[in-house]
């Protein structure tokens, strides 16, 4: 399991789907270490292949005793799952969703084509401009994802008002490595009414 500093939870990186030669499995390991860089190594017989985030060296099991001084191929694979870390640092003229108040608000992201790993900040109460500076990441899994979906959500006793929300492109991201944006908060889907701004910091990890 994976869990990187600031994320609220971890993610299963290999194991526990059986043995195999899979994305998610380990076939036969028989040892484990660390490098000076925090990278994982994960000895595994006869498995050439990539796992997220590890480095796997494969040695091919002795078949006997006469074989076994042979020296062995080893391959030595790098893969890097990807990072992607966006601060949510502010809001801005939030369009107020309370009466005899400001809203009590806070700001939920997903990665667009993985709604199952959706996040969250804290509640802010009654600010129509919340400063949440928090920061929440996102484990890539090796792949890219073209846009981050913001919402924004005004926290009632029950239930949640919502304020509005954006598509954001990556790309710009992935090019540079990072990117500070000012996100406008459209009230629906092909809304044109501005609901207010998300101040957010992405950055990209390799």
């Amino acid at each position: 399991m994976r869990w990187p500093k600031g994320a609220t939870r971890g993610s299963v990186i290999a194991g526990g789907n059986g043995q195999g030669g899979q994305s998610n499995q380990l076939n036969y390991p028989f040892g484990l270490s660390f490098d000076r860089h925090g990278n994982l190594y994960v000895a595994d017989h006869a498995l050439p292949i990539v796992l997220f985030g590890i480095v796997v060296i494969s040695i091919e099991k002795p078949c006997s005793r006469h074989t076994a001084s042979k020296k062995r191929k080893t391959h030595s694979i790098i893969y890097t799952m990807g990072r992607l870390t966006v601060e949510v640092l502010e809001g801005r003229h939030l369009k107020n969703e309370d009466i005899g108040s400001e809203d009590d608000a806070y700001v939920e992201l997903w990665l667009l084509d993985d709604q199952k790993d959706k996040q969250r900040t804290k509640v802010v109460n009654n600010s129509n401009n919340p400063k949440w500076n928090e920061t929440l990441v996102f484990d890539l899994g090796g792949k890219k994802y073209d846009y981050l979906q913001v919402a924004a959500y005004d926290k009632d006793p029950v239930g949640q008002d919502h304020i509005g929300s954006a598509k954001v492109n990556l790309k710009n991201v992935y090019d540079s490595g990072e990117s500070t944006e000012w996100i406008t908060l459209a009230p629906g889907a092909g809304g044109i009414a501005i609901n207010g701004l998300v101040h957010l910091k992405m950055k990209y990890e390799n």
